[in-house]
């Protein structure tokens, strides 16, 4: 059916994730208990690991994660040198600590993984897609922690509306150090492969590419296309439009080259639909109103940066109609607090606030019961405001201390959340950039990026628009600077430092515009989901899209560095 068939190449080079704090833990053997201190995503998998292969009693393994100077998916799972660290305390007697240097955290920790994406799509005259043909191949490394292919894959199945899939993931092992979780796992190369082939097919089928994609992205009917269930909410269509608007695209896109002078400019734009930021099990939490009104939330998140204990403290603030500041919350320790899952796939928004929610609405109920007593009406005609109880319509009530003075113990509340049924959670995000090229020197230089993001209704204004900031410049790092680099002949990796792996640093940063799209999710609290791994996709082929406006040199390749451009260009002279 399709009048126009496209096939392409493209490829990735392995990252590594780079976190301020590399791996380190301490571990302390005392009266036949281990407690260890980790770097940790999932404290609570670190206890069940440790106690398995020490073979002792999970209640003897406590794991505690109260700070970290972040993760990006590199600490999500038990690691031998937890192991190693636990053993050396329990045979010295003394704590142990073991730490990652710079060097070691290249070589030995995990890696976003290479991968070859070759791509053959089929359209109509008319912009329709009519088919997607993808064969994938991801190279793990010398350990397999996770099928990377198929999270390529994953991409493909759900951006766009398409009657005809075939996708092939071939994970490989390679002589190199190991594969794992990075930031929106698989979906940044499936995004930079998908939305620079797309980006080619609608200009040769004369199309502009934001109509290209506004024809062809899945619709909240459509759902995930694969498993055959519609999503839960999705503004793409709004995140398209409301990007073009903000970056100025009617105004400003133009025909590839025709910016004049050696220093050309040019638009490029990307979408993506990211099955992070959906609910996963388990999700539990706890709520203890103390008898000064003031509150503990009780839950096994680990915080990475991203502010998810500042979030969890909104979330229940707002279900008890308190103030912020009266909420302390004790996360990610496996003595204190319950399981929550790990701080990965963008899901503590929506797992572990809907269990804290319902946590706080079951402490709440114990309270209106109390108070219903003292008012002399039903607990269903009550409602709580500024740290007082009232009966609806009055204002006339009772302080929570003075509820609380009549309770037989502390109140705490319980909220195990469970997953909803017959519909997926998806986070849809459009990003619009602005590249300025030397066609003299190649070097590349973003002077604007736009993020519209719909990732339900923002909790935590703030720190979505960080993780927005956070994963965008991650994002254009993977697209224009990072690279680790082995020698074929004999294995040896090139740059594992600082020096020479090359991140992307404030002085590369350009103007980050955020725009947020808040459809209320009917699954998550107070309509969120998650936030945390969207932004990283898009920008690199947004800005490959971009580079091609400007000069006319396509790019299929990561990084994009100055070779690329002056290869590019010297290619294209001679055509």
């Amino acid at each position: 059916e399709a009048d126009l068939v496209y096939e392409g190449k493209y490829s990735t080079p392995m990252l590594q994730h780079v976190s301020a704090e590399p791996r380190v833990c301490v571990a302390q053997w005392e009266r036949g208990k281990l407690t260890v201190w980790d770097s940790s995503q999932y404290t609570f998998a670190t206890q069940a690991g440790l106690a398995h292969i020490l073979k002792i009693p999970m209640s003897k393994v406590r794991v505690i994660c109260e700070f970290m100077g972040g993760g990006f998916g590199d600490k999500l799972q038990p690691e031998r040198y937890s192991v190693l660290a636990a053993i050396l305390s329990m045979k010295t007697g003394h704590p142990v600590r073991i730490e990652f240097t710079r060097e070691e955290n290249f070589l030995a920790a995990h890696h976003r993984y290479p991968t070859v994406c070759y791509l053959k799509y089929g359209a109509k005259k008319d912009g329709t897609l009519t088919a997607i043909q993808a064969k994938v191949v991801g190279d793990m490394g010398g350990y397999c922690h996770l099928d990377g292919a198929f999270d390529v894959i994953g991409t493909m199945k759900v951006v766009y509306r398409c009657p005809n899939l075939k996708g092939e993931g071939y994970t490989v092992y390679t002589n190199k150090p190991e594969g794992g979780a990075m930031r929106c796992v698989g979906h940044p190369a499936g995004d930079f492969a998908q939305e620079v082939h797309m980006d080619i097919m609608a200009e040769k089928l004369g199309l502009d590419p934001v109509d290209f994609r506004l024809k062809n992205h899945a619709v909240l009917a459509d759902g995930d296309q694969d498993r055959k269930v519609p999503f839960s909410s999705n503004a793409m269509e709004e995140c398209i439009r409301k990007g073009a608007e903000a970056v100025g695209w009617a105004q400003q896109w133009q025909k590839p080259g025709a910016s004049p002078g050696p220093l050309k400019k040019g638009l490029g734009m990307a979408i993506h639909a990211c099955r992070h930021g959906a609910m996963f099990l388990p999700s539990t939490g706890m709520v203890k109103i103390n008898s000064d009104g003031t509150v503990n939330v009780l839950i096994g998140t680990a915080d990475l940066g991203g502010n998810q204990k500042s979030t969890m403290a909104i979330i229940v603030a707002e279900e008890l109609g308190i103030p912020l500041q009266t909420v302390s919350v004790t996360s990610a320790d496996t003595d204190t607090t319950l399981d929550t899952g790990s701080t990965g796939g963008s899901k503590q928004t929506i797992g572990s606030g809907n269990a804290i929610k319902l946590a706080a609405a079951d402490a709440k109920r114990q309270l209106f019961e109390i108070a219903a007593r003292e008012l002399k009406t039903e607990k269903e005609n009550l409602e709580l405001r500024s740290g007082r109880i009232y009966p609806l319509g009055s204002d006339t009530g009772i302080a929570i201390t003075d509820v609380l003075k009549k309770a037989p113990a502390a109140i705490t509340g319980r909220g195990t959340a469970s997953l909803p049924k017959g519909m997926i959670t998806h986070c849809f995000a459009a990003h619009f950039v602005e590249v300025e090229v030397d066609t003299l020197s190649g070097k590349i230089r973003v002077l604007k990026l736009v993020a519209a993001h719909d990732a339900g209704k923002v909790i935590n204004l703030l720190g979505a628009e960080n993780q927005i900031d956070g994963g965008a410049i991650q994002g254009m790092g993977f697209g224009l600077t990072e690279d680790q680099i082995f020698d074929n002949a004999t294995g040896i990796c090139l740059n594992p430092n600082l020096v020479d792996y090359k991140l992307f640093t404030m002085k590369d940063v350009p103007e980050i515009h955020t725009v947020f799209i808040e459809p209320i999710d009917r699954h998550g609290p107070f309509g969120a989901k998650g936030i945390g791994e969207p932004p990283y996709g898009p920008p690199a082929p947004a800005i490959a899209n971009a580079i091609y406006n400007a000069i006319g040199v396509r790019i299929t390749e990561l990084p994009m560095n100055i070779r690329s451009i002056l290869e590019g260009l010297s290619k294209k002279s001679k055509a």
